[in-house]
């Protein structure tokens, strides 16, 4: 994969575990970045803690400029 990838995860994933995820990104080569929302689970993470998310998503888009 080329494209920059911003690489989101809930920590309290059940399907997903926080070292599978982490495995996934060391793996992923070019610009990446990567946040663990310590309180949330599988594909929650904007309706769980949706301020962090646009926090995270809104400088990512930023960086790309």
């Amino acid at each position: 994969m080329t494209a920059p990838v911003l690489l989101l995860h809930g920590e309290l994933d059940q399907r997903v575990t926080v070292a599978d995820a982490t495995r996934i990104f060391e793996n992923l080569l070019g610009k990446k970045q990567w946040r663990v929302f310590p309180f949330t689970g599988h594909g929650a993470l904007a309706v769980d803690d949706g301020a962090e998310w646009r926090e995270s998503v809104s400088r990512f888009l930023e960086g790309d400029r």
